[in-house]
């Protein structure tokens, strides 16, 4: 019997099939390394236009105000926690003795094991306030310029010498923006119209300037802007409050404070 022999076309036309092939596969190969690789290594929080709660993959909860972000590693609370936070934010971080909760806030570090605190990141608005437990605050890395706070307390930065300060907190109303609680002691319209234009998403304009500084004891509990207004001209007999039809806008007017 005569061997049988492979022409040389047929062979050259299965090496270009196998060819092909391979070079098909090359090509997904290195697409699949490429997406694997070049894909998201992070998660990102964005409040965008409206206060958001979240958890974190440790357990932590977040509350997260309008207009800032969350951003952490996929590998979260596998060896680490560490988060970075651009704007400001509520946390109730789960304890873990041995993985440090830890954010980075832009120009500064906070530190806990576990807790509950308010941490403003904005430059002109930076502030840390404790709500419960103790958290470590600093702008070196190497914590030199640690200081500690405990509940009730919070950290002003003095940015003209450049370090932080230990102060008492009275701010009854730093979480207002989460809560929709505001207990006001004898402080302005003006005070209590900054407050109220935060959380509300509201424009405010006093016509008449005098109106400012008009004084009121008052406390509102997650009531809509309409019903504090309703409050307002009824404790305010000479001072009007009218809402603009076209846009947010309170117009503040009137002849006296009595």
């Amino acid at each position: 019997i005569d061997d049988i022999s492979i022409a040389p076309k047929e062979r050259n036309k299965g090496r270009t099939i196998f060819r092909a092939v391979a070079s098909v596969a090359a090509v997904f190969i290195l697409t699949f390394v490429a997406v694997w690789f070049l894909r998201p290594q992070e998660e990102v929080l964005f409040a965008e236009s409206k206060v958001i709660e979240s958890k974190l993959p440790d357990g932590s909860e977040i509350t997260i105000n309008k207009d800032s972000k969350i951003t952490y590693k996929k590998s979260f609370n596998k060896e680490e926690r560490k988060i970075e936070l651009e704007g400001d934010a509520y946390f109730k971080v789960k304890k873990d003795e041995n993985k440090p909760f830890i954010i980075d806030a832009e120009t500064f570090f906070v530190e806990v094991l576990g807790t509950e605190f308010y941490v403003n990141s904005i430059y002109n608005e930076r502030k840390v306030v404790v709500t419960e437990g103790r958290v470590a605050v600093y702008q070196l890395k190497d914590k030199s310029d640690q200081v500690i706070l405990t509940a009730g307390e919070e950290i002003v930065f003095d940015r003209k010498e450049n370090v932080m300060r230990k102060i008492e907190n009275y701010d009854e109303n730093y979480l207002a923006w989460k809560t929709k609680v505001f207990k006001f002691n004898n402080q302005s319209l003006e005070e209590i119209f900054e407050y109220l234009a935060d959380v509300y998403e509201i424009q405010y304009e006093f016509v008449n300037p005098e109106l400012k500084n008009c004084r009121q004891s008052v406390s509102f509990e997650n009531q809509t802007i309409d019903e504090i207004l309703n409050v307002l001209r009824a404790t305010f007999d000479r001072v009007r409050f009218e809402k603009d039809s076209t846009s947010p806008k309170i117009y503040i007017d009137g002849t006296s404070c009595n």
